[in-house]
């Protein structure tokens, strides 16, 4: 995870350095949001527990241009990923990607930011990485589609909200290509972020400017990986899947590629465990 400020986002400058908040030795971080709260602003995001391997969703605060110790919310017994979190109505919600529970499941903060609970079930099925938007008056729902597949990522899908209900779009998909589809953050400004998952998950991000969202059209305004920004740390930075701005804040996840260890152990444990379940 890695943050900055600057005045201008990250496709009009690409050269302001970005500060590298560093993983543990058990966790590492990945999809943040910023949120504002009564003037404290906060990064929510997955993290990701080698020992237990899945995700959770963790805080933490900036102060005095650093991030806080991290504070785990929310874990369920799936994998939980992409904390898109809004305020409506004087309340605060997450909804997080659990893809493993068969739905979209939104979250309520019952005493922010440390106790939520879960509120409702937004859509049935495998869905990943939803993303909402008001658009001309209206309120769409972008989500990767996964159902009855090995988790690709190159069907995007929209729901528009009709009264309360949700009503896919005429052209579902409206995307599928794996270079494009999934959602990697925060629709600002008619722009849409995007993952490039083309040889693999999360190599870098499009921006995308959507032109006609009734006969969905969008068009490409820029590519951008970890070789095209500046990072204040080493490393060998080969991914980012994620884009969030927040006032004169911009955050980022970046992806390091090593052997890891402890987390190459409790992942063979976790499969050697399905598979005497499977055989039992």
């Amino acid at each position: 995870m890695a943050f900055r400020y600057s005045n201008q986002n990250i496709i009009e400058d690409t050269e302001k350095l970005f500060n590298v908040d560093c993983n543990s030795k058990r966790y590492w971080k990945a999809d943040p949001f910023l949120f504002e709260k009564d003037g404290v602003v906060f990064a929510f995001y997955e993290v990701f527990d080698k020992v237990k391997q899945k995700g959770m969703i963790a805080y933490s605060k900036l102060d005095n241009n650093k991030f806080t110790d991290m504070q785990i919310i929310i874990e369920d017994d799936t994998h939980l990923s992409y904390p898109f979190i809004f305020e409506e109505n004087g309340k605060v919600y997450i909804m997080p990607e659990s893809y493993g529970k068969n739905g979209v499941y939104v979250w309520e903060a019952v005493d922010f930011p440390n106790k939520w609970q879960l509120s409702y079930k937004l859509l049935d099925g495998h869905y990943a990485d939803t993303t909402f938007a008001n658009i001309n008056g209206d309120r769409y729902y972008f989500t990767l589609d996964v159902n009855n597949k090995n988790f690709e990522n190159d069907s995007l899908f929209i729901f528009k909200d009709e009264g309360g209900k949700l009503v896919s779009h005429k052209c579902n998909p409206v995307i599928k290509d794996n270079s494009s589809a999934r959602p990697a953050g925060k629709i600002f400004d008619l722009i849409r972020p995007s993952q490039i998952c083309t040889n693999g998950y999360g190599q870098g991000l499009n921006f995308n400017k959507i032109i006609d969202v009734e006969n969905y059209k969008e068009e490409c305004l820029k590519t951008i990986t970890c070789c095209d920004i500046k990072l204040d740390k080493k490393g060998r930075y080969v991914g980012m899947h994620t884009y969030n701005r927040l006032n004169n804040i911009d955050i980022i996840d970046v992806k390091t590629e090593h052997f890891d260890l402890l987390n190459f152990v409790f992942y063979i444990l976790r499969k050697i465990k399905v598979h005497i379940r499977l055989i039992k």
